[in-house]
């Protein structure tokens, strides 16, 4: 089964980048190429994202949105991790804190997209509080026939030369890192300490996470997924009937 591509964009929206900031200055922006967090700025300085950018090996950062999968995405004619972080999204409401954004028409911006996702609809609030960053997908099938859908979020946080991340007590190497850890679970929490913050990540409901890096020294990415990696033996669990739905959120905070 061939995988789904990008098409050229159909719509006459324009990409749009958003500023959120809280009562102590602290500042997210948002793209609505991709639906992307692309960094996270406390009013100190300091960097709680690793920044999206441009990388030798390829586009990394930010908080990408892996659906309507998580993981490898052939075996459903999918690319890897769906194609969410690669479409345009359309914004429904904004203010100062928060942004809601909808991606409503994937068959206008993905080739050969297989019949079942026309009916896909992704819907992404994210919200700056206080001291968390609050990233929340519905997924909806508003067509006829059921697909899999097992989204999950793609945070990378910031590093400054580790050579080593504690993740709760567990430590891991880069050789660790660089082949990816499913953790046991699912969990609702994980805690994690770099030397830029220490961070709590939570997650409604309980998934599985996932911890991976190819450049320690720069970034470590903690991933809550509903099932983990996409695989045979999660497919058939992981359908979405029409009219049903699927929710995920994300909190991530910090002491300020």
């Amino acid at each position: 089964m061939s995988s789904a591509k990008l098409a050229p964009l159909n719509s006459p929206n324009k990409m749009k980048h958003i500023e959120l900031s809280n009562i102590y200055g602290d500042t997210a922006y948002v793209t609505t190429d991709g639906g992307f967090i692309e960094s996270l700025r406390l009013e100190d300085g300091r960097q709680i994202l690793f920044p999206r950018q441009q990388l030798v090996d390829k586009d990394r950062g930010g908080v990408p949105v892996c659906a309507p999968v998580f993981g490898p995405g052939e075996p459903i004619g999918l690319a890897q991790h769906g194609f969410a972080r690669n479409c345009t999204w359309e914004v429904v409401s904004q203010n100062q804190d928060e942004v809601k954004l909808t991606l409503v028409n994937p068959v206008s911006q993905v080739k050969n997209l297989p019949h079942e996702y026309n009916g896909c609809k992704l819907e992404l609030t994210i919200e700056l509080a206080d001291d968390t960053l609050t990233e929340t997908l519905v997924v909806s099938n508003v067509g006829d026939k059921p697909f899999v859908c097992s989204p999950g979020f793609h945070p990378y946080f910031a590093t400054t030369g580790a050579t080593h991340i504690q993740l709760v007590e567990r430590r891991f190497t880069a050789d660790e890192l660089i082949a990816a850890q499913v953790l046991p679970g699912p969990a609702t929490q994980i805690c994690l300490k770099t030397e830029v913050a220490e961070l709590t990540i939570s997650v409604d409901p309980a998934a599985k996470f996932v911890v991976w890096s190819a450049n320690p020294e720069k970034y470590i990415c903690v991933e809550p997924t509903t099932r983990g990696f996409l695989d045979e033996r999660n497919m058939s669990e992981s359908m979405l009937l029409p009219s049903g739905s699927q929710k995920i959120s994300m909190e991530i905070s910090w002491e300020q």
